[in-house]
């Protein structure tokens, strides 16, 4: 759905990147240059999960009226998406917080593995998520063009890409075990977390318009 160029296009192309990197320098490969490839595995397989669970929803009827406005995976979003001037529509803010919850449980399941397998990374992860969430409860509230969301979430994801792959070279040579980093680091995730699940709340608790079908 829209979240899953989040976790697609934010992860994989980085990752696979790494993959690669690291199998190039097999021959003289050191322990940090493992522990990054052992992160980009499993940070992989994890998106991988997210991507599917996620596309599940997105591919449901319930989604189908406002599956044109939010693409599939932000970074191939189309000219016409981007610039789309639309503000939403009921049935399309009706599908959208009809699928919430699904979605909302994909993407707590892939921070709640996260946490366990790289922490150093949930707060790029939580940073995206309560800024393209905050973004899209804006447009559920007509302040907010589809265009205008799509470009910034596309936005949003290229900077990420350049603080994921820091973080996990920072995690690979093990500076983020700091323990000024991790507490500065725990700080500023459980300010982006609260402010996800702030947004969550209030998409939760929307109210979805009613849709009178005219015969």
């Amino acid at each position: 759905m829209f979240h899953s160029a989040i976790f697609t296009s934010l992860h994989l192309s980085r990752l696979c990147a790494l993959l690669l990197a690291a199998s190039a320098l097999t021959a003289c490969t050191t322990a940090s240059q493992l522990r990054g490839k052992d992160i980009a595995r499993i940070n992989a397989a994890e998106v991988e999960q997210m991507r599917t669970c996620v596309e599940r929803v997105y591919a449901t009827p319930g989604f189908d009226a406002a599956r044109r406005r939010l693409p599939a995976d932000v970074a191939q979003a189309t000219l016409e998406q981007e610039t789309d001037p639309s503000m939403a529509k009921d049935p399309e803010i009706s599908a959208v917080l009809l699928a919430h919850p699904q979605l909302q449980a994909c993407r707590q399941a892939f921070l709640d593995k996260i946490g366990t397998t790289s922490p150093s990374l949930v707060h790029t992860y939580a940073a995206v998520l309560a800024l393209s969430e905050s973004s899209l409860f804006a447009v559920m509230q007509k302040q907010k063009s589809w265009g205008d969301h799509v470009r910034d979430v596309k936005e949003l994801l290229k900077r990420a890409n350049t603080e994921l792959d820091g973080e996990i070279r920072k995690a690979a040579d093990g500076l983020s075990q700091e323990p000024k980093a991790l507490q500065a680091r725990k700080d500023e995730t459980e300010k982006e977390l609260a402010a996800y699940q702030q947004t969550q709340k209030a998409l939760a608790t929307m109210r979805r318009p009613v849709i009178t079908k005219v015969n």
